[in-house]
């Protein structure tokens, strides 16, 4: 007997874990409220799934003026880092559309419920920069900040949207256009004030994604590390063959640019980690194209270029 209620229990226990709560709050704004827009949404994001959001399949609720409230319902699980995020598409989705987050993510539910869940809308951001350098001086550092809705949206490559250069190792770069982005660092060794092949760069990396939200109620420092012991063989690589692929990590293409000085044809592959190859393909003078794994698993891949007997060699790394 009694273990038959201590059974009934456990199971309405695990029950009460699984059944749907609800998360709710309203927008505050720290740009204009918007008097016309085509619709206005909060949704709510796993920290876990951050770095490979499905749009379509997240739990969301339609924002209205003039308290623009939200209520969502749906399976939320206590034991789980959750972000809450909003936006309002004025007229098509692009970079400057007013986006934010609950400024103290991330939060938990308590029985699969959360209130009073405050997200901050803005149009521009401010970001903090905090880059440092290994292996060589702290001078010539640039910033760029890429728009990643064509990848969101459109599993398109993300654009370059900004290039800064970085006067010190803490700098704050003012009024981006609101929405996600990637954030890459590079030293510029010609002195042109952009990033070219096989210049020293590395992207802002974290345990849950390189995706930077600069939108609304984003505080964070984005830190970025980059490595500079290579510089000293810089010219001896731009002289000859050069390949660069970017980002990584990526979610849905990455961009693959191939300079062949002097050289006209070259081949590219792409292998798994396991040595097998995916992709193989003629390259027919310098050219730039994106790659976007087909029936290939998540993990790291190895790309090569070869030509006039030379061959380069990339790392990139797939997730969804």
């Amino acid at each position: 007997m009694y273990y038959k209620i201590i059974v009934f229990f456990a199971v309405c226990f695990s029950l009460s874990v699984l059944l749907a709560g609800t998360i709710s709050g309203y927008f505050t704004f720290e740009c204009a409220e918007p008097t016309s827009f085509m619709m206005a949404y909060a949704s709510i994001v796993k920290v876990s799934d951050i770095g490979s959001i499905d749009f379509t399949s997240l739990p969301y609720s339609i924002v209205s003026p003039p308290d623009w409230s939200f209520s969502i319902t749906a399976d939320f699980y206590d034991d789980t880092a959750y972000y809450a995020v909003g936006g309002i598409i004025i007229s098509t989705i692009e970079p400057g559309n007013p986006m934010g987050v609950f400024p103290e993510n991330p939060f938990h539910t308590v029985s699969g419920n959360a209130g009073g869940i405050e997200i901050v809308i803005d149009d521009t951001v401010d970001l903090c920069i905090n880059a440092t350098t290994t292996g060589g001086e702290f001078e010539d550092i640039y910033v760029n900040i890429y728009d990643a809705i064509p990848e969101f949206f459109a599993g398109e490559p993300a654009s370059l949207e900004r290039t800064s250069p970085l006067p010190d190792t803490l700098y704050t770069i003012t009024d981006i256009p609101a929405g996600p982005k990637y954030v890459e660092v590079f030293k510029d060794l010609n002195g042109n004030e952009e990033l070219d092949i096989d210049e020293p760069s590395a992207f802002y990396e974290s345990p849950e994604s390189n995706i930077v939200f600069a939108v609304g109620g984003f505080h964070d420092t984005i830190r970025v590390s980059l490595d500079l012991s290579s510089v000293s063989e810089w010219k001896s690589t731009i002289e000859g063959i050069a390949l660069r692929v970017f980002p990584s990590p990526f979610n849905s293409a990455a961009n693959i640019e191939v300079i062949l000085p002097g050289v006209s044809d070259a081949t590219l592959e792409i292998f798994d980690i396991s040595g097998k190859s995916v992709l193989n393909r003629d390259v027919h003078g310098s050219s730039s194209f994106p790659w976007r794994p087909e029936g290939v698993p998540c993990g790291l891949y190895i790309v090569n270029v070869s030509a006039a007997g030379r061959t380069i060699q990339r790392r990139v790394l797939y997730v969804k």
